[in-house]
């Protein structure tokens, strides 16, 4: 059967499910694991036998006449390939053969031999992440690194390296993956490195790789995954048998198996529960392992794609979560993320002047956890480059990815920011350039993904305001709204059941104990559009908060914004509503004029304040689920003399909200619309005139937040 129409990915998983469907009993977790790793190896060895002059014998003859014993034939075969490449790959599978049926096997090594697959390295460790390991890889926000990405990272760390140096062994850079996985970043490394203009002579190719080429991985089959991929990658070029030559060169001591993040050095070896938390932690010792690399002061390029993991969700485990909180307190605010960790690790691991390239979550530009290492690569003059694309760059679309460059006490006075289609395309003209001192100015030192001197001017316009909302003696209080529900919450404790059934929501009113419940979608500009829905309020709850704050005079905002021209959803209430995190409320010092909660739900509904979220919120850079974060709010400035602008602007706001009042929020009437938009353009202009923004400033926003 020619299965050359099928890409490989396609056809293990095929003959997976082949293999499991033949078998006479109910499959175990891991004896699907050997079978995924069993086929694995079988593609390993197709790769050999099609790209590497081995003189082993092929499967098609090792498997000649076997018949009935294909089990026994294959452990044979595997025991060769284990004792050429010395490694342990192999050997693991050889027990597993014995579960599964000899035809089926038969079967599949026919589709093996017979198949004509465009097999590379970086093929092999897709199918290694893809279809062996992938089960627990999104949980632990792992995500396979595409190609053309790697490619991209690798232009824009490694290629201006290789300009300043000529193709000697010597002068090459020394490249670390901190979380190589199965090695894709290497292996494109060593690709770039040993495919110089001139032809490289094999012996010098594989010095490179052994004297440039480095990762560390917590997961023991990825490294060796990763040093046999290598070893392929580098055993490739050779033009005669191997058997004529030393077999393949030992890469124990260039790819290890530990924890990047943690060293023993991190835990109390006097104690005896530390000793047992830094083995169970798989604490690594760079110094150990990469000696004379750190006594050089560091690696010159450190590449790759972290992992994503965050303390919730288990995706770190409790004991680890706090030694990680302890170890990166210095860069951490709030929950720890693995990915800030692993930027501030490489970025200690490089020498002066070295380059650290992560492809990360974009949200590290604004979330509060990212402030200190954006601090810290904006202070040491580090930041160099930002790439965003347009389109994803990982299957899962609900990852937003940014690519960073910095480089080690660079001196680097501007940042260059690219806006790029997706990976193929070069980067080579940036969007804009920004001043390391202006994103050292703004709120929590948030890095812009858009910008330009006109934006830069009127947010310095705006620093005239002598007061945020935030302020104590502003008279406004922005709050997070109640948790309804949190797993050993609340009393008695919720379990996971009652948080996935949200026992306590309620269809009616069942006593006094029940209120209005608003979702974050009934927020609406100037109006509430209530779906029906209740809550039974009480310590049950996971975090109640205090009864009070759901009743009387406050502004409700929704956490979830607009495209264009106006962000917010915000609106005023004097009704009991109880709401969720979704929802955002200000509420008012005692005694404040309502006249000042509308006048500042017209500021908050105006283009204005779009238009300081737009360019400084902290996640509405965002293409997916742009929202509003209650810093946000807090760092809105207010206009000087507040007092004697807010009875002009909660005039304009009482007239809105009538206007939504008397049409029950329906303003699909042509001469309704009109108004709206009239009144919408009068508050507009009154907030401009109230921040003292000058006309140029106001004409400016206006074009800048006009509808894409």
């Amino acid at each position: 059967m020619n299965h050359s129409s099928l890409n490989p990915l396609s056809l293990i998983q095929s003959q997976y499910h082949c293999l499991l469907s033949c078998m006479q009993f109910h499959p175990t977790d891991e004896i699907q694991q050997l079978s995924r790793r069993t086929l694995f190896n079988l593609f390993l060895i197709k790769y050999c036998e099609t790209n590497l002059p081995l003189t082993l014998p092929s499967l098609t003859e090792a498997t000649k006449g076997a018949a009935g014993r294909y089990r026994h034939a294959l452990s044979k075969h595997f025991k060769l390939y284990q004792d050429f490449f010395i490694s342990t790959l192999f050997e693991l599978q050889s027990q597993a053969l014995e579960i599964f049926p000899d035809k089926t096997l038969g079967e599949i090594l026919l589709q093996i031999t017979s198949s004509r697959l465009d097999l590379t390295p970086a093929t092999l460790g897709l199918i290694y992440e893809k279809f062996v390991t992938s089960q627990g890889h999104n949980k632990e926000g792992i995500f396979y690194t595409p190609t053309p990405l790697v490619r991209a990272i690798l232009e824009i760390a490694l290629s201006p390296k290789l300009k300043t140096t000529n193709t000697k062994r010597h002068s090459n850079p020394t490249v670390l993956d901190p979380a190589c996985g199965s090695g894709i970043f290497l292996l494109e490394t060593l690709e770039k490195l040993t495919h110089p203009p001139t032809p490289m002579p094999f012996d010098e190719k594989c010095e490179i790789l052994q004297q440039c080429i480095f990762g560390v991985d917590r997961d023991y089959e990825a490294v060796l995954i990763t040093r046999l991929l290598l070893q392929f990658s580098l055993l490739t070029s050779r033009q005669l048998p191997l058997f004529k030559y030393p077999p393949p060169p030992d890469l124990t001591r260039n790819i290890h198996c530990g924890n990047s993040l943690l060293e023993p050095e991190d835990f109390d070896q006097n104690s005896a529960e530390e000793r047992q938390q830094s083995e169970d932690m798989a604490a690594f010792s760079w110094k150990l392992n990469f000696p004379e690399i750190l006594e050089a002061n560091g690696f010159d390029v450190v590449i790759g794609n972290p992992p994503y993991g965050l303390s919730r969700n288990e995706q770190i485990s409790k004991p680890e979560n706090l030694k990680l909180k302890t170890v990166y307190a210095h860069i951490r605010d709030g929950k720890i993320n693995k990915y800030l960790a692993f930027m501030a690790k490489g970025y200690q691991l490089l020498k002066p002047g070295g380059t650290l390239s992560f492809v990360v979550p974009n949200a590290w530009l604004g979330i509060r956890g990212g402030r200190a290492i954006r601090k810290l690569f904006l202070e040491e003059r580090a930041l160099d480059t930002l790439v965003a694309y347009q389109t994803p760059v990982f299957q899962d679309p609900s990852v937003e990815a940014v690519v960073f460059k910095v480089i080690k006490h660079g001196e680097i006075k501007n940042l260059k920011v690219f806006h790029l289609k997706d990976p193929t395309h070069k980067a080579t003209k940036p969007v804009f350039s920004v001043p390391l001192s202006k994103c050292l100015q703004n709120p929590d030192f948030t890095i812009p993904l858009q910008w330009s001197p006109e934006i830069s001017t009127i947010l310095e316009e705006l620093k005239a305001c002598r007061l945020n909302l935030g302020h104590p003696t502003s008279g406004f209080r922005p709050m997070i709204a109640l948790q309804a529900y949190l797993k050993g919450k609340g009393t008695p404790p919720q379990s996971q059941e009652d948080v996935k059934k949200h026992i306590y929501d309620r269809l009616f009113k069942e006593d006094q104990n029940t209120h209005p419940y608003l979702q974050g979608a009934d927020i609406k500009r100037y109006h509430i559009t209530w779906s029906g829905g209740y809550l039974k309020y009480g310590p049950w709850l996971a975090d109640p908060q205090s009864l009070d704050r759901y009743s009387g005079g406050r502004i409700l905002v929704r956490e979830i914004i607009n495209e264009k021209p106006y962000l917010l959803n915000a609106c005023f209430t004097e009704d009991t509503y109880l709401y969720n995190k979704s929802v955002l409320h200000i509420l008012p010092a005692p005694d404040l004029p309502k006249d000042h909660l509308l006048a500042l739900l017209a500021i908050l509904n105006s283009k204005l304040v779009s238009f300081v979220l737009q360019f400084r919120g902290r996640k509405t850079q965002r293409k997916l689920f742009r929202k509003i974060v209650n810093a946000d709010l807090k760092d809105l400035p207010l206009p000087n003399e507040f007092e004697s602008k807010a009875v002009s602007l909660a005039e304009l706001a009482h007239k809105m909200m009538c206007l939504y009042d008397n049409t029950k929020g329906d303003l699909t009437a042509a001469a309704t619309i009109s108004e709206a938009k009239r009144l919408q353009s009068q508050i507009d202009q009154t907030v401009y005139v109230a921040y003292n923004l000058s006309p140029k400033a106001g004409q400016a926003i206006e074009s800048i937040m006009a509808p894409a």
